[in-house]
């Protein structure tokens, strides 16, 4: 069943969004009659629809007053009548008749949910006003269609009049000048039929001309594919290539390009992956249990188990303690790094990098904030060297649980639970001291000086966040007051702005001065920091207003809403949406309020919305119910961290949280000394969280990464493939006749070379299931042991230190610090993939025999 808010949501302009009828908002309030029966939501409910008849019909009258102008003037030039702008006419002429008929549905359909609730309430007090909606034994949606006939979007013979005196000029058959002149007379004609259903009927498009335009939107894309299928044919054809490659691995090639170049273009990971082995399995190529293998393997269950426990951990507050009280009040700088660096650094080694991140970010802000240092300082060396330390052991991260797994299935001798520990510690304390010494150095610009932060203003940090939202005036009182009467700068505080003012779809004033005089439904695009937004949502006389298609939800009381601020993670249903057409409702029962922005303060305001598509990192505050970031917890399957602003401070139970943490300290010595497998020792510390109170079973439930399960096994599939039909041995002995004049030590620093390159686009635990199959194959040819060569492959996806999109806490480092420039990523994290490199290497050829 399509509830009518969904279709309201289809059936919107986008351009016109703020303009509409706001069905949710009163169907809210007739929900808060429904429960409490308070005179206030009901007064409030009569208020607003009120407003909405009044902000429909202004918006109508001036864009159809904006019409009549236009045509009149293209119509005293017929030699000009047939040019683009006349076909944006005819098409807003269109989009009019839409707006017009899908409002006057949803008035409709409001009265009579309101009739029915009203059906039990006969014999109350007057609601409203009673000269203008009497009382509740009235029905009100009579009451709603009698008004329609005395609004000009009531009148349905305007538009069609109006269309056709458009026909009727372009085919020579009347004169278009009267007939426009007619239509500007007021036109008050009862409707014979109000009370039917209004039902929009789509325009009728040619199939042909949709298809052409599709076709020329992705021609980019159609050429690029059909010539990597040519090259690759053009290849098997030619028979360039050595004997041992057939057609069928011509065809995993061809499949392989294909999957990395989705990858590259961020297409899902785990959609890609599975739809590759689906495909190869399909063809034939790979059998049922070389694709879905995964799916019963141990260590891939294990990576599922541990990333409930991380989260059930991260959840009850025990990491956001430990560094209450780790942090304190350092000396300097250095001293403070370090105190930082080194807890995140255990942390990913046991609990996971993501979960660590979100939990610590809060915490370090907050301090940061007190003792004036800028957070820039601390969040990209955090990630940097949760990396490294992330290799510590075989169940510290996914990517050595892959290498694990694909070890096993190959019938090859297993790692033990800390082979990797010495050269991931080394590699670890040598990243400590660069980070340490070299970050001040390269972030320079956010040091501390004369206590203001450089290249910031007025002392204040630039990693302050600021956020884009709008807000529309909907008090008559308002009418012809400054922004400055109207209260709001006592709202806004320095470095905060109202960058436009858009009145009835058509920018007004740009960066517009204290003494702006505003009108009503004038909707005013902001620049303000996160706690503004929280205040704005109380300001008499003004709404906030959704950048999103789903409607702020109404509540007189807004203890049962409140507002979280959240990091986009790539599987979030919202990424690849444009911003105007996002739909929160099913997945967050909320609202999009507000963006980060890095826009410059001189770029113009007025495209922060328009047609922004939303991607992974995003970071947005959802208006949503209260209870939200609780339930929730620091992050989720679609949010990469979860922050509530404003509001009281969420209620940590101590005791809770140390008895979570007791619990994963007991399953890691479990694992540590081989008294229980990994997956056992896992599944025993989420059955504990639960059983104690820690956590609960929906919790752990959401808490599983079907994402990154997918994912693994969709890359076991490709790579099986990769290994089975002779593409990984081709590749790995290019490699080594390449690189074998520089012997043992030339080989390896190809291999950790072209995995860190691949690591800079693609998810970790897929290039180690690409990479596996030609580091066997290398090894085997080469002599040098498989435990040396994959202790490389391990160490080498951990540099993922190139760009703020390879990872996700290097992702949530920039989104959460506006002043970070894309470049700052490579700057300080190329010199150090290099100097870990270098230790890594000679470290595995003296650990690894």
């Amino acid at each position: 069943m399509v509830f009518f808010t969904e279709q309201l949501e289809e059936l919107r302009v986008p351009a016109w969004h703020d303009y509409y009828v706001n069905y949710a908002r009163l169907k809210g309030w007739i929900h808060e009659l429904e429960t409490s029966n308070a005179a206030a939501a009901a007064q409030q409910f009569f208020a607003e629809l009120s407003l909405n008849f009044a902000r429909v019909d202004r918006f109508y009258n001036a864009r159809e007053d904006d019409i009549l102008r236009r045509l009149e003037t293209k119509m005293k030039a017929p030699e000009q009548s047939q040019d683009s702008e006349m076909l944006q006419i005819e098409e807003e002429v269109d989009n009019l008749k839409s707006y017009a008929e899908a409002n006057k549905e949803a008035l409709r359909k409001i009265a009579k949910k309101f009739d029915k609730f009203a059906e039990n309430q006969k014999g109350q007090a007057t609601w409203g006003d009673a000269a203008d909606w009497g009382v509740l034994s009235e029905k009100l949606q009579p009451r709603i269609l009698s008004r329609f006939s005395k609004y000009r979007f009531g009148n349905a013979q305007r538009i069609e009049q109006l269309k056709m005196r458009i026909r009727d000029w372009k085919a020579g058959q009347a004169d278009s000048q009267r007939g426009i002149q007619s239509l500007q007379e007021p036109l008050m004609r009862e409707l014979s039929d109000l009370e039917a259903v209004l039902v929009l009927q789509p325009q009728e498009k040619s199939k042909v001309l949709l298809f052409a335009v599709a076709a020329r939107a992705h021609m980019g894309t159609i050429l690029y594919f059909s010539a990597a299928t040519a090259l690759v044919a053009a290849m098997s054809l030619a028979d360039i290539a050595p004997a041992s490659l057939d057609t069928q691995s011509y065809v995993v090639i061809w499949v392989t390009v294909i999957t990395l170049t989705l990858l590259v273009w961020q297409w899902p990971s785990d959609t890609v992956m599975i739809g590759a082995t689906l495909f190869l399995n399909i063809c034939g190529l790979i059998n049922t249990k070389q694709a879905w293998g995964g799916f019963s393997n141990e260590v891939v269950l294990s990576v599922a188990a541990l990333s409930v426990v991380g989260d059930m951990v991260s959840h009850t507050g025990f990491v956001d303690l430990l560094f209450a009280k780790i942090i304190g009040q350092p000396r300097s700088l250095s001293f403070a790094m370090l105190k930082i660096l080194v807890p995140c650094a255990i942390g990913a080694a046991t609990i996971s990098n993501t979960a660590v991140m979100a939990c610590c970010m809060p915490a370090i802000e907050d301090w940061c904030a007190k003792e004036g240092y800028e957070t820039a300082l601390f969040f990209m060396p955090i990630s940097y060297i949760m990396l490294i330390a992330g290799t510590l052991a075989v169940f510290s991260t996914s990517t050595n649980l892959v290498a694990q797994a694909l070890l096993v299935e190959h019938g090859l001798p297993p790692l033990a639970t800390f082979e990797l520990a010495l050269p991931s510690l080394v590699c670890t304390g040598v990243a400590l001291a660069y980070l340490i010494i070299v970050t001040p150095i390269v972030l320079n610009r956010f040091r501390k000086k004369d206590n203001k932060i450089e290249g910031s203003a007025s002392g204040q940090q630039s990693g302050s966040r600021s956020w884009y939202c709008r807000l529309q005036v909907t008090s008559q009182s308002l009418a012809g007051k400054t922004i400055r009467d109207a209260g709001l700068m006592e709202i806004l505080s320095s470095h905060q702005a109202v960058v436009a003012v858009e009145r009835y779809g058509s920018v007004v004033a740009q960066d517009p001065g204290d003494d702006f005089q505003l009108s009503v439904d004038d909707i005013l695009g902001l620049r303000v920091r996160s706690a503004a937004v929280n205040q704005l949502t109380d300001v008499s006389g003004f709404q906030l207003l959704p950048l999103g298609a789903t409607e702020v939800y109404a509540s007189s009381d807004r203890q049962n809403r409140e507002l979280a601020e959240v990091c986009l993670d790539q599987a979030s249903p919202l990424v690849g949406q444009r911003v105007l057409e996002a739909k929160t409702y099913s997945e967050v029962a909320g609202s999009i309020v507000a963006r980060r922005v890095r826009e410059s303060p001189g770029s113009s305001p007025v495209a922060m919305d328009a047609d922004k598509v939303i991607t992974h990192g995003d970071q947005i505050i959802l208006d949503v119910p209260a209870g939200f970031c609780k339930s929730h917890g620091n992050h989720s399957a679609h949010f990469l961290a979860i922050h509530k602003i404003g509001g009281a401070e969420q209620h940590r139970d101590t005791f809770i949280a140390y008895l979570s943490g007791a619990i994963l300290c007991v399953m890691l010595f479990f694992v540590a000394f081989s008294i229980f497998p990994l997956f056992p020792c896992a599944l025993g510390g989420i059955f504990a969280m639960v059983l104690t109170g820690c956590s609960s079973v929906e919790r752990a439930k959401k808490a599983v990464p079907l994402k990154v399960v997918l994912t693994i096994v969709g890359a076991f599939g490709l790579g099986s493939a990769i290994g089975k039909h002779g593409v990984a041995t081709v590749l790995g002995a290019c490699l080594i006749s390449a690189f074998a004049p520089l012997g043992e030590l030339g080989l390896l620093t190809a291999v950790a070379v072209a995995v860190t390159a691949l690591g800079v686009i693609f998810h970790g635990t897929a290039v180690v299931a690409l990479m596996f199959p030609m580091c066997v194959s290398i090894a085997q040819s080469s002599g040098i042991p498989i435990h040396r060569i994959i202790a490389v492959l391990c160490l080498s996806v951990a540099c993922q230190m190139l760009s703020p999109v390879s990872y996700n806490t290097n992702l949530m480092a920039y989104a959460a610090c506006p002043a970070y420039k894309f470049a700052d990523f490579p700057r300080l994290g190329g010199p150090l993939v290099i100097l870990v490199l270098l230790v890594a290497i000679p470290m595995c050829q003296i650990c690894f025999h």
